[in-house]
């Protein structure tokens, strides 16, 4: 059984205001109203929301994740300018046999007889 809640912030009132903001800025995260109200709460007191993400994401915000992959651009950028890495990692588009053409081969004349390797 659900209930309503609801209730006004004025942007006059300073405290308000600034919740109002909070609360517009978590929305354009892609977080709903029911969704920050709740963990709000929670916090509140002390309690820490079981899915604090939608989708089933981790608790890791938008705001975190370019955080963290900022460090490590400005990481690589360092390693670079060391000269630790280089400048560009060529990635082959299609992965290298584990096993050479000529191993497979040298296998196949050593094969007992009525043993078939598939090619």
């Amino acid at each position: 059984m659900s209930r309503v809640v609801s209730f006004r912030l004025d942007e006059d009132i300073v405290e308000e205001g600034q919740a109002l903001e909070i609360l517009e800025a978590w929305q354009t995260k892609g977080y709903s109203i029911r969704q920050i109200m709740t963990w709000a709460l929670m916090a509140l007191e002390g309690a820490e929301p079981q899915n604090a993400a939608p989708d089933g994401e981790t608790g890791a915000t938008i705001a975190e994740l370019k955080s963290v992959l900022g460090q490590a651009q400005e990481f690589l950028e360092v390693l670079r300018d060391m000269k630790a890495v280089p400048d560009q990692v060529k990635i082959p588009s299609q992965q290298k046999p584990i096993l050479s053409d000529a191993f497979v081969a040298s296998v196949k004349k050593a094969a007992r007889p009525g043993l078939k390797l598939d090619e």
